[in-house]
């Protein structure tokens, strides 16, 4: 790392840097804005964009997954369970019909944004709520260099791709870079049986927002009594 001394000039068209392959994958420049503790800054806010570049589009909410903790039954069904959102209208999504379930799960979101020329990338915020009441958040603002380790927390490896984004809504130990800190298992073993509702807030750098809804059903183990 270099860093100058003085205030660097430079001219538009003027060559500052040149892009290659340095074993990070393919060809880029890396460019970084970091605040005075040397910690990497979200550059959105200190970007005075012109009208008729800001970014209008709304991030697409996809669907959700499931994946059972202990013995739980979703919708009957043990494993991993993909359901997809169907849109109602601009920005909100919706599952149809509602979730039965029988104990603790994960969940997982899929999701993205599209950038002003319809590139898909990473959204700025995500949120959850359950029953009114907060217990996810995630921003991208400050990132130190040492926070990498933490993206396994944020996306789902073994399904995200460099196009397809799944998220994991939910905190697990040692999870730094998310606000609550509240393990939704925990959550959902201080629900009452009945109906419960999940709200997913997506939000981009320009204020752009998108909401999912699921509803579900926490109902007790079926007990079977055979003679």
């Amino acid at each position: 790392n270099y860093f100058p001394n003085k205030r660097l000039h430079y001219k538009r068209g003027q060559v500052i840097a040149y892009s290659g392959e340095s074993g990070s994958g393919f060809p880029h420049l890396h460019f970084e804005i970091r605040d005075a503790d040397n910690i990497t800054i979200n550059p959105y806010p200190l970007v005075k964009f012109p009208k008729k570049l800001i970014d209008k589009n709304r991030p697409i909410m996809q669907g959700i997954m499931l994946r059972n903790r202990e013995d739980t039954l979703v919708n009957g069904k043990i494993g991993e369970q993909y359901i997809r959102f169907s849109k109602k209208a601009a920005g909100q999504y919706v599952v149809k019909s509602p979730l039965v379930v029988t104990g603790p799960f994960d969940l997982v979101l899929k999701a993205y944004d599209r950038s002003d020329v319809g590139r898909r990338v990473a959204p700025y915020s995500i949120s959850a709520m359950l029953d009114g009441r907060a217990f996810y958040r995630l921003s991208f603002d400050r990132f130190e260099w040492g926070e990498n380790n933490q993206l396994g927390f944020v996306y789902d490896m073994e399904k995200s791709t460099s196009s397809r984004f799944y998220y994991n809504l939910f905190y697990q130990t040692g999870f730094s870079l998310e606000d609550h800190k509240m393990p939704f298992h925990e959550l959902y073993h201080q629900l009452e049986y009945g109906k419960h509702h999940l709200k997913i807030t997506v939000t981009d750098h320009f204020d752009n927002v998108s909401t999912g809804d699921i509803t579900f059903y926490k109902v007790p183990v079926p007990q079977l009594s055979v003679s």
